[in-house]
């Protein structure tokens, strides 16, 4: 795995701790992932361990970046146990930093999936309506359209002109509803979640 001195140096302090300790850094490094630095957490951690806000920081970046280094490169929970016992972690030490690896492992290798990924992102929309008015064969015939504008970010080129009649016009509105629907059920679940733990 690709370790600095100084992430070795920041490592070094957690060989230092016990395994309840080191199981604490876990969780901080697991919320550091998903939700990035929390200066406030790490000054109430900070004085408890006697060690300042800053020093907190850099070791749970270091142990963050194990974890993900271990994820790129695909190590099976056995060659990590190597590599920890290579950085004179003990054998307490390895079974909570490896349990901690295997649990999040997937989560982790999603995340960095999702940030490897340059999708196109949602700017603009401009729309214009139009119809065509008879034709000599059919001169009752009135055939609407919406010729749309779309741009886009994170992609060449950037605008996009579709045209859409009436039937292609419902079915995506009717698939951005549902997909309206689906999220606004996934956000009240996660709250239920929340403030109710025994919701299903």
């Amino acid at each position: 795995m690709n370790l600095n001195d100084n992430n070795k140096l920041h490592l070094s302090y957690l060989i230092e701790q016990d395994e309840v300790v080191l199981t604490d850094f876990c969780k901080l490094a697991w919320d550091y992932i998903v939700k990035g630095v929390n200066p406030k957490l790490y000054s109430t951690a900070s004085d408890k361990l006697g060690i300042t806000s800053q020093d907190l920081q850099h070791v749970i970046e270091a142990l963050v970046h194990l974890i993900v280094e271990a994820c790129k490169n695909k190590l099976t929970s056995a060659k990590f146990k190597e590599c920890l016992l290579v950085l004179k972690f003990t054998e307490k030490q390895i079974f909570v930093l490896s349990e901690f690896y295997r649990a999040k492992q997937i989560d982790i290798n999603n995340t960095l999936l999702v940030g490897s990924v340059c999708l196109p992102m949602f700017k603009s929309l401009e729309w214009r309506l139009q119809a065509v008015i008879g034709s000599r064969a059919l001169p009752q015939q009135l055939e609407p359209s919406a010729l749309l504008k779309l741009s886009l970010e994170n992609r060449e080129p950037g605008n996009i002109l579709l045209t859409a009649g009436p039937c292609e016009l419902v079915a995506v509105t009717e698939a951005l509803e549902g997909a309206l629907r689906e999220a606004t059920a996934q956000h009240a679940r996660r709250v239920s979640r929340r403030f109710c733990p025994s919701a299903p």
